[in-house]
């Protein structure tokens, strides 16, 4: 029987919500016979259920992460975001989870990345990667990458200091040897809401994170095109200009479904996280 591939996971969850999404990754994990350890938010309870992280946790101290976030945007499909990347974690799980477990790296499944509002309080968002955290508190954490809007073939890496950063030549080495193109884009590191996904409380914590979305060649180009002007714009500015950018269509509506996913940007993806993490821990 042919092992599965990323796209078999993402159109078997195509239709899935939140709760249902939980199920098939503990389900997935468990018929592969792969560990799992389930993190609980005790004290929040928000949209029906407590927030739970998925782990497949490391056989030494943890040192590297690859992480997605499975919860939607409340009332959309959220097929690509982020259901792309959880595809991308169940394939790494299925192929490499012993190796990567031996190489001090965790494969986590993030809960409560996106908006949700908590009764009571202001506070929102980032909830999965933040519990994620404070259960980690004494590990060597390294590096985090994150997926999130695997759509193409051209990976996009942000947020960055510069295309001399560490992390961003790292996942650079991996990408030339696979042949396939890819960009930092630094202005999102601290000048537009879009910075914000389940790498920032890693950033706030002091470690080298970074969220990889991969896009098409036509949204690569508009991003290469616009790359100075988001620079140097201000905030309003900068969203003006990410909204002719075709990915922030995909997100939403008729374009939200797999028929808009690559199968092998999926598998291109996933060697290049693989390819990243295995380079530099061996």
């Amino acid at each position: 029987m042919a092992s599965m591939q990323p796209i078999d996971y993402l159109i078997q969850m195509q239709d899935l919500d939140r709760l249902q999404r939980r199920e098939f990754i503990i389900r997935t994990l468990v018929d592969l016979g792969i560990p799992i350890e389930e993190q609980v938010n005790q004290k929040i309870f928000t949209l029906g259920s407590r927030i739970r992280n998925y782990v497949v946790p490391s056989n030494t101290p943890v040192t590297q992460v690859i992480g997605a976030h499975y919860d939607p945007l409340t009332g959309k499909k959220s097929v690509i975001d982020n259901l792309t990347g959880v595809s991308i974690l169940l394939y790494l799980a299925s192929q490499h989870s012993e190796e990567l477990s031996n190489l001090g790296t965790e494969l986590v499944f993030f809960d409560a990345e996106e908006y949700f509002k908590i009764e009571g309080t202001d506070k929102n968002s980032f909830l999965g990667s933040k519990l994620y955290l404070s259960q980690r508190i004494n590990s060597p954490i390294e590096r985090l990458f994150n997926l999130d809007c695997v759509v193409g073939d051209y990976p996009i890496v942000w947020p960055v200091e510069d295309e001399q950063s560490q992390i961003y030549l790292e996942l650079a080495d991996i990408a030339n040897q696979l042949g396939c193109d890819i960009m930092s884009l630094q202005a999102m590191k601290d000048r537009t809401t879009t910075y914000n996904s389940d790498h920032k409380p890693f950033v706030e914590s002091g470690i080298s994170a970074v969220t990889i979305t991969c896009v098409n060649e036509f949204d690569f180009d508009q991003f290469q095109q616009y790359k100075e002007a988001l620079k140097w714009n201000e905030l309003k500015e900068m969203e003006a200009i990410l909204k002719r950018i075709e990915i922030l269509t995909h997100l939403d509506g008729y374009y939200d479904n797999v028929s808009e996913v690559s199968p092998q940007a999926l598998l291109e993806c996933a060697d290049l996280v693989y390819g990243t993490v295995r380079n530099i821990t061996i």
